[in-house]
């Protein structure tokens, strides 16, 4: 998995921005599939805050996702116009692995 998925929003473009967008709808749609997730916040961009399982963080990182361990308690996930499509897949296929 690529390092972009750490980048910020670019904001101007807006076919940049959707996509950033859409990838981030992407990862909050995965997320709510794995049991004993939570969104600490409503996703209205590109920084997802979530809690989930320390096995699932653990399998996530293990397959080379890059995320943050959030100060207050669970994860922050954020999205970039940079970030390949099959690093969204390959993220998605991990957790979904994970989480089962």
């Amino acid at each position: 998995m690529s390092k972009s998925v750490l980048c910020a929003l670019e904001l101007g473009d807006p076919a940049l921005d959707r996509k950033v967008l859409t990838e981030a709808a992407r990862l909050a749609e995965g997320l709510a599939g794995i049991a004993g997730a939570q969104f600490r916040h409503p996703v209205q961009g590109n920084e997802l805050f979530v809690d989930l399982p320390r096995a699932t963080a653990k399998a996530l990182m293990a397959a080379g996702a890059r995320f943050y361990t959030w100060p207050e308690g669970g994860y922050r996930f954020v999205t970039s116009w940079m970030t390949p499509d099959e690093d969204i897949e390959q993220f998605l296929s991990v957790l979904k692995q994970a989480g089962a």
